[in-house]
């Protein structure tokens, strides 16, 4: 199995991960987002999330994913972008 990347609160990811329905077999998803949060047993990843911001709100979509169901993630950008770039001007 190959090791999966360390990723750390701020990266923008893709997680592909195993689910599972009342009385189905798991199902393969994949979720993209910022990574809120993460500790030793899941990852919190938000989707619609406020560019610089950590504010989440009812536009904020939060998935909880368990490390265990992991398959892959891959780092899209990583969180020291975001400090390094200055937000577009509107």
């Amino acid at each position: 199995m190959t090791p999966k990347p360390k990723v750390t609160v701020g990266d923008v990811v893709a997680i592909v991960f195993d689910d599972h329905s009342e009385g189905e077999q798991h199902i393969v998803f994949e979720v993209f987002g910022v990574v809120l949060k993460r500790d030793r047993r899941s990852v919190l990843v938000g989707s619609f999330v406020y560019p610089g911001s950590s504010e989440i709100d009812e536009n904020v979509v939060v998935y909880t994913i368990l490390r265990a169901a992991i398959q892959r993630i891959e780092i899209l950008r990583p969180a020291t972008w975001a400090k390094s770039t200055e937000p577009p001007s509107a």
